[in-house]
């Protein structure tokens, strides 16, 4: 709720051409927050035990509530809203049945348990899109994918957070479990990866108001395809450092194009879409990030939790690096053509 209202502030009460810059600062908090969360939660639990971390949250929660009351204010006009409760409940259930099939994988894809139920899960969610198709108030506005620029920028972020998300849950298992590095040693490695983030999502968004979007495309490409590579050539005597780079790489990547590509999804709608637009966008952002923890696992699992299996998830984000190189390289330089006529 909170990335959706966030967006929208920014795209409304800035003018177009600090769009990039400002949506950079944004997603500087964003990157940041997820790449300290490890350094922080490390010495937590080394320090004070797992307990100290959801209490720090509650304290957190509490300050964000404070200070939403007093500071917030509304800058979009306001409309009535219903919520539809069926639609609700058939997006929930259509997402939950094809996780836990997808959890199930072990068991085999024609099992009643796994492809039966993500079979089951697919229907729910095909019904629940034709539904909004058809709704005069969808819960979903899907009708904005028929903007060329907003279903590049949502391909784009599918694709960053399988990676981001799957590294979130992989790279801790390769430096803890594999190599057996501490919480603390595993967290202080990823804040290189934290500064180096920063700075890189400034300037992306820099880059995006000046020449766009595709020099960004480039470096995202090269340092996804590094970080695969140093993960494919992993093994357990390699040092904290390692860890340090594949983490600072993968922060580069991301931090290059998350930004200019959320930007060109929700820019590229129109003024009354792009509530409709941030919201669809953040849904299938989380749902994006949600499968990718699983996949990652269920890759790890299905190939053997070893090393081995370790290169093999590796193999996999190199595949989706070759999926961005393509979208950057052919599928951008079309739709910026047809936009700029």
């Amino acid at each position: 709720m909170l990335l959706s209202f966030s967006q929208i502030v920014i795209l409304t009460i800035y003018p177009r051409e600090k769009h990039g810059v400002m949506m950079a600062a944004y997603s500087m908090a964003a990157t940041v927050s997820s790449t300290v969360g490890p350094t922080y939660a490390g010495l937590l639990m080394d320090s004070v035990g797992w307990r100290g971390v959801f209490v720090s949250l509650l304290i957190i929660g509490a300050l964000l509530i404070v200070c939403g009351i007093v500071f917030m204010c509304n800058v979009t006009p306001q409309q009535p809203a219903f919520l539809p409760i069926g639609s609700v409940a058939l997006s929930s259930a259509g997402f939950a049945f094809f996780i836990i099939g997808l959890n199930n994988m072990k068991a085999g894809a024609f099992h009643l348990k796994s492809g039966g139920v993500m079979l089951l899960g697919l229907c729910a969610l095909v019904a629940f899109s034709v539904f909004q198709l058809r709704a005069r108030q969808p819960m979903l506005n899907l009708r904005v994918f028929q903007y060329p620029q907003f279903r590049l920028g949502v391909f784009f972020t599918i694709c960053f957070y399988l990676i981001s998300m799957g590294n979130a849950v992989i790279l801790p298992i390769l430096a803890k479990i594999i190599c057996g590095f501490s919480d603390t040693s595993y967290g202080l490695a990823t804040v290189v990866g934290a500064l180096i983030s920063v700075f890189a999502t400034l300037f992306a968004g820099k880059i995006y108001d000046k020449v766009g979007i595709r020099p960004m495309s480039f470096v995202t490409v090269a340092a996804y395809a590094a970080y695969s590579v140093l993960g494919v050539f992993s093994h357990e005597g390699i040092s904290i450092v390692y860890i340090g780079w594949m983490s600072a790489l993968q922060s580069v990547a991301m931090a290059a194009m998350i930004s200019p590509t959320t930007t060109i999804a929700l820019s590229g709608l129109p003024q009354q879409d792009r509530v409709d637009g941030s919201a669809v966008f953040n849904t299938l952002r989380q749902i994006a990030s949600s499968l990718a923890s699983t996949t990652a696992v269920l890759l790890f699992a299905l190939l053997g939790d070893d090393l081995p299996a370790i290169h093999g998830v590796y193999l996999y984000f190199g595949a989706i690096t070759l999926l961005i190189a393509f979208l950057s390289f052919f599928v951008l330089p079309r739709i910026s053509r047809a936009n700029s006529r």
